[in-house]
């Protein structure tokens, strides 16, 4: 069973890589929740998100889970920031246990993914897709962290921008596989909070990060909307810890900066997911 999470940004990447899994596994779990950019105050799903599922789930695979109480869960810690976390340490208080939104959502998904029945778990972030080897786990199934490659620019078509050569080491954040238990939870940054000695590295199965890159063929307003609501995410959680015009400006500089990015063109290919310019063709393919 597969499980990813979304909160206060949409990623153009979720629908690419909710169908590079799809065949892979029986079930997904979506938890989608998290701040509304235009009303910080106000919690809940993103929209857009929701019709991402509804246009791929053409075999009634995905679970989406629109709301998470933190007291309901198994492992019931606060919620807070990266920063907050960091000023605690500062003050020899100690860090504690406490979720980010991702930590939360992603806790959420475990326990649900756990209860209806899973016994391996295929964690990804909503801007990461895997390659078609992925569909060879069912073959074998161990505690893994993929190789990652990571894009910058637009990917798709013919435009493959590639920062950095080879398979990049793998991140405590990256797509990872794992036996599925009740007691795991995420913390900050969607980072497994338990088990890390059980993971390892694999060679056999790869991923992309596209946090810093767009699909070729989106509005240009859908490319910044990406960029940005991604900073304003980093930059409330990591600097700020409040939401301030200040940050909103930061994240709009940034975002524009990153549009204008060219990385190196170069033989690695995405996955292939991402040649499609609707995912379903891939599921369906």
């Amino acid at each position: 069973m597969a499980i990813t999470a979304i909160g206060t940004y949409f990623s153009p990447w979720l629908s690419y890589g909710l169908a590079s899994v799809y065949n892979a596994v029986d079930q997904i779990v979506v938890v989608n929740y998290g701040f509304q950019l235009d009303n910080k105050r106000r919690m809940g799903p993103l929209k857009e998100a929701s019709e991402v599922i509804k246009h791929l789930d053409v075999n009634g695979k995905i679970k989406e889970v629109t709301h998470v109480d933190p007291k309901k869960l198994r492992h019931s810690y606060p919620v807070g920031t990266q920063r907050a976390a960091n000023l605690r340490r500062k003050r020899e208080e100690g860090e504690g246990s406490w979720y980010d939104i991702r930590g939360l959502n992603l806790t959420a998904a475990n326990e649900l993914a756990f209860n209806l029945g899973a016994d391996w778990i295929l964690k990804f972030d909503s801007d990461e897709v895997c390659y078609r080897d992925v569909e060879k786990l069912r073959e074998d199934i161990g505690t893994y962290v993929f190789h990652q490659y990571e894009f910058a620019g637009l990917v798709g078509g013919s435009e493959n921008y590639f920062p950095d050569p080879g398979p990049a080491s793998p991140y405590i954040d990256t797509v990872q596989t794992y036996k599925a238990d009740l007691d795991t939870w995420y913390l900050g940054a969607g980072a497994i909070a338990n088990h890390p000695e059980d993971r390892k590295p694999t060679d056999l199965f790869h991923c992309a990060h596209l946090r810093w890159a767009n699909p070729v063929g989106l509005f240009e307003e859908e490319k910044y909307n990406h960029l940005f609501g991604r900073r304003v995410w980093q930059l409330y959680t990591n600097d700020y810890g409040y939401f301030s015009d200040g940050l909103f400006k930061e994240a709009m500089d940034s975002a524009l900066l990153q549009l204008q990015r060219k990385g190196t063109p170069t033989e690695q290919k995405p996955p292939e997911a991402c040649c499609f310019q609707d995912p379903l063709e891939y599921i369906s393919k």
